[in-house]
């Protein structure tokens, strides 16, 4: 397998800006894990804390090249031979506590899958939250589920570009929490997607159990560049370097 190699341009404008936090000029606050594939292990290491998920059935690493602002970023192909990403038991960064939060996640998807299949699922005596696809209705799953046992689902029809083979910026928000205003919004590359109430969140704990990368049920097929959670309703900020 050939060597990767990681885009070394100029600096962008202040905002999202993959590979924070090595980047010291370019700061994104609040970042509670930023999980990237790191080409000396092969795993996802958490560029916050360290923590590196190790790698099961075959996870393979794919260079893409070009595609405006995200090039020259290497990720991990997951192609749906069982493969993904797993920790050795809880991660507390992935927490979503009772404040509010950003996930967001640099992805490529090019399929037409019929089932659902998560990009991201942790989960700890089935408390803690799932995100996933069906392909084929160009919809998202979100799932959370507090310490309490409340929970809540939400799907999203979404922008049938984020299935296009190209890497895009989503970016789940929840605002506002503890507010009779508290609410989910999608993204994908700065453009709304929709919002869903999480008033029946107020005052929950969502944490984080046992965490799961690229399989639960089903295995995802897509490439993964980056995952990050904040601790704050973060700016919409949409690629790479942008405000």
């Amino acid at each position: 397998m050939g060597k990767l190699r990681m885009h070394s341009g100029a600096a962008a404008a202040k905002g999202y800006r993959i590979g924070y936090p090595g980047d010291a000029t370019n700061v994104e606050p609040n970042v509670a894990c930023q999980f990237v594939f790191s080409q000396s292990t092969g795993g996802l290491v958490d560029t916050v804390s360290g923590v590196t998920l190790a790698s099961s059935g075959g996870n393979q690493n794919t260079l893409q090249v070009g595609e405006g602002d995200w090039f020259r970023y290497a990720g991990v192909l997951f192609n749906m031979n069982g493969d993904y990403y797993s920790a050795s038991g809880p991660i507390a960064a992935m927490g979503l506590g009772t404040g509010n939060f950003t996930i967001e996640y640099v992805m490529a998807k090019g399929d037409t899958e019929t089932s659902l299949y998560p990009m991201l699922f942790y989960d700890g005596t089935n408390h803690g939250y799932e995100l996933a696809f069906q392909d084929d209705i160009n919809k998202a799953y979100f799932y959370f589920e507090a310490t309490d046992g409340t929970a809540i689902a939400w799907q999203q029809v979404l922008d049938a570009k984020y299935k296009d083979g190209k890497t895009h910026h989503h970016r789940l928000v929840a605002s506002a929490r503890g507010t009779g205003s508290a609410q989910l919004e999608y993204f994908i590359d700065g453009a709304s997607q929709g919002t869903t109430g999480f008033t029946s969140m107020n005052g929950k704990t969502i944490p984080a159990g046992n965490g799961f990368i690229g399989y639960h049920s089903d295995p995802f097929r897509g490439t993964l560049r980056e995952l990050r959670v904040s601790n704050n309703a973060t700016n919409n900020s949409y690629g790479f370097g942008k405000s």
